[in-house]
């Protein structure tokens, strides 16, 4: 087998260098050859999951969610899919979380060599693609402006600090959204798509119970309300665990189209990364990757 160890040097270098030895040791240990590329640039890690992805039977995935996320739509554009093995080194790692994946690099490398990889359903949002949440409105945005020095030092609560700031000025919207054979018009401030029950570091087990990583499904949650009303209606949506409050709309589809209304242009985040503008077409593309992930995750969400 022969891997490669794509990571994001802005994650921390002295733990990204220990993440390294270790790697290789382990690997030449199993008889397998492991390479080593450091991203040089925003988009880059996309560009090389792509080009070298007939080179390779796995790709190590060293940051956070943004490095995942980056190595996905690489592999997504190729029909050749190396198996993908997440080794979390982010601020809040949500897909780690998801799988249950160890930081601990030996306890990683552990769960790699002892067990196999498990097919898992990629999201589509236009031309680029999600794995895991996808937003627009209120709160969406806050991923990627808080600046990084507050997420190291702060974690969750950097995203609400910078959250706070944006209630005073988000404005509520109108959206058309089409999916299941309905058509569905309401004026919202935030829109929350989620393969998975969690998102910025929140676990929210009441979100949909019926929650799989290969099940074709995504679940689109709308919220109502502006400043004061809808500040307590998230409180009340993150200590309910997502469980879904009265005025709240709620669609289980495997594709949906949503079109803002009246002149306003949405900004969506997919998996924390500012992605597509306006009108988005999101499909589930069904087992489309093989990924590692702990065995008790496996049992619960495949």
């Amino acid at each position: 087998m022969k891997a490669l160890l794509l990571a994001n040097p802005a994650s921390g270098k002295e733990k990204i260098d220990k993440i390294v030895t270790v790697s290789k040791k382990r690997f030449q240990e199993q008889g397998y050859e492991l390479e080593v590329y450091f991203s040089s640039s925003q988009g880059d890690l996309t560009d090389k999951a792509e080009l070298w992805s007939t080179d390779y039977d796995m790709y190590l995935v060293c940051g956070g969610d943004g490095t995942v996320h980056e190595v996905i739509n690489g592999v997504m554009k190729s029909d050749v899919r190396p198996t993908i093995a997440v080794i979390p080194n982010g601020t809040i790692n949500d897909i780690a979380r998801i799988l249950k994946i160890p930081r601990n690099i030996d306890k990683n490398l552990d769960l790699i060599f002892s067990s196999e990889p498990v097919e898992m359903d990629i999201n589509k949002i236009n031309d680029s693609y999600f794995t895991y949440v996808c937003g627009a409105g209120y709160l969406t945005e806050v991923s990627y402006m808080a600046k990084r020095e507050e997420k190291k030092k702060y974690g969750s609560l950097a995203y609400l600090k910078t959250g706070l700031k944006g209630l005073r000025i988000k404005p509520d919207f109108k959206v058309r959204v089409e999916a299941n054979g309905e058509v569905r018009e309401k004026k919202v401030s935030l829109i929350l798509i989620l393969a998975a029950n969690q998102f910025g570091g929140l676990r929210l087990w009441r979100f949909s119970r019926k929650t799989k990583l290969n099940d074709g499904v995504i679940d689109i949650r709308m919220f109502s309300g502006r400043k004061t009303a809808l500040m307590f209606r998230l409180a009340w949506f993150v200590i309910l665990a997502g469980k879904r409050q009265l005025r709240e709309t709620h669609i289980s589809t495997n594709k949906a189209t949503i079109t803002p209304l009246e002149g306003y242009n949405l900004i969506w985040n997919a998996d924390g990364e500012k992605a597509e503008e306006g009108k988005v077409e999101i499909e589930v593309i069904p087992r489309a990757i093989r990924i590692y992930a702990h065995k008790s995750r496996i049992k619960k969400l495949f």
